[in-house]
C-alpha cells in the first residue's frame, strides 16, 4: 500500500481527509460522493442539531441542580466534566455553520499546490505535508481511544464493581435500577460519542490546516529567497506569482480566523476553569492526606 506522501502527483500527497470523518455524522453533508448520501447525511445532520439541543439543556439544568443543592466543593467534579461536553457541542455548531468557509480554505490550500512546479519545493512540500497526515493519524487515534475509553467506562463499572454511573452529569438523573440506568445510557451514550468526535476532530481539523498553513508559508520563503530582481519578464513573472500565493495564504488566514475564533476563545476559558478546577482538587486532597498523616504522626 503506497503512503500518501510518496504519491507521484503532490496534489494526491494531502486531500483532507477530514472530510469523510466529519461526514460519519453527516456534519458536511453537501460533500458526501452519492446523491444518498448527500440527501440522508443532511437529514442526519439536522436530527443531531435537534439531540444536541436537548443535550446541552439537560446538562445544564442539572449542573443547576447539582449546585443548588450542594456546596462548590461536592460540585467540583460536575464542572471538570461538563466544561469540556459544552465546548464539543459549541464545536459542533461552528463545524456546521461554517462549514463551507472551512471548506473553502480547504480548497484554497489545496490549489495553492498547483503554484509548487520545482523539483525543490516539491521534495520541500512532501516532508511538510507528511509531518501533516502524521499530526493527522496521531491526534485521531489518541483522540478517538479517550472518547472510548468515555464511552465504555459505565459498562465496565456495571460489570466489574456492579455500580450504576453515568458518563456525563444530565437531567434527569434516572438512575434508581438497572431498567433506568440503561436507558440513561442509551440516551448519553450517543451524544458522548459525537460529542466527543466534534471535540477532538475539531482539533485535529485545526491543527492539520495550521500545519497546512505553514508548509505553504515555508514555500513562500524558498520562493521569495530565490526571487532574483531585474527588468526581466520572468522576474515579474515571478514576483507577480509571489505576490498572489502571499494575498491567498493571507485571505486563507483571515477566513480560517473568522471561523474558528469564538471556539477558540471557549476552548481557552474552558482550559483555564479545568486547570484551575483540577490544580484546586489536587491541592486539597494533598492537603487533607497531609493532615491525616500528621494526625497519625501525633497518635504516635
Amino acid at each position: 500500500m503506497e503512503l500518501p506522501w510518496n504519491r507521484k502527483n503532490l496534489a494526491d500527497v494531502w486531500t483532507w481527509p477530514h472530510i469523510f470523518w466529519l461526514n460519519v455524522f453527516g456534519w458536511w453533508g453537501e460533500e458526501a460522493e452519492t446523491e444518498f448520501g448527500r440527501k440522508w447525511l443532511t437529514r442526519f445532520r439536522s436530527l443531531s442539531i435537534v439531540y444536541f439541543a436537548c443535550l446541552l439543556n439537560s446538562m445544564m439544568i442539572q449542573v443547576f441542580i447539582k449546585f443548588a443543592e450542594g456546596d462548590i466543593m461536592q460540585n467540583l467534579f460536575t464542572i471538570f466534566a461538563s466544561g469540556p461536553g459544552m465546548v464539543g457541542i459549541f464545536k459542533f455548531f461552528d463545524l456546521v455553520i461554517h462549514r463551507k468557509v472551512l471548506k473553502s480554505v480547504m480548497d484554497r490550500l489545496s490549489g495553492l499546490i498547483s503554484e509548487v512546479n520545482d523539483p525543490i519545493l516539491n521534495v520541500k512540500a512532501r516532508k511538510s505535508l507528511k509531518q501533516t497526515w502524521i499530526i493527522f493519524l496521531l491526534t485521531l487515534l489518541v483522540f478517538d481511544s479517550v472518547v472510548l475509553h468515555w464511552a465504555l467506562r459505565p459498562i465496565l463499572a456495571a460489570i466489574l464493581h456492579n455500580e450504576k454511573t453515568r458518563i456525563i452529569e444530565s437531567w434527569p438523573v434516572f438512575l434508581d435500577d438497572w431498567t433506568q440506568f440503561f436507558l440513561s445510557y442509551l440516551f448519553q451514550v450517543p451524544g458522548v460519542i459525537i460529542l466527543g468526535h466534534s471535540f477532538y476532530i475539531y482539533d485535529n481539523l485545526y491543527f492539520c490546516t495550521s500545519d497546512v498553513i505553514l508548509c505553504h508559508l515555508n514555500i513562500l520563503k524558498l520562493k521569495l529567497n530565490r526571487l532574483v530582481l531585474n527588468d526581466g519578464e520572468k522576474s515579474t513573472r515571478e514576483l507577480v506569482s509571489c505576490v498572489k500565493y502571499h494575498a491567498t495564504i493571507l485571505s486563507v488566514c483571515n477566513d480560517f480566523r473568522d471561523a474558528t475564533s469564538k471556539v477558540i476563545i471557549w476552548q481557552s476559558i474552558n482550559t483555564v476553569i479545568m486547570l484551575c478546577t483540577g490544580i484546586f482538587i489536587l491541592t486539597y486532597l494533598v492537603n487533607k492526606l497531609a493532615n491525616v498523616f500528621y494526625i497519625k504522626l501525633l497518635i504516635k
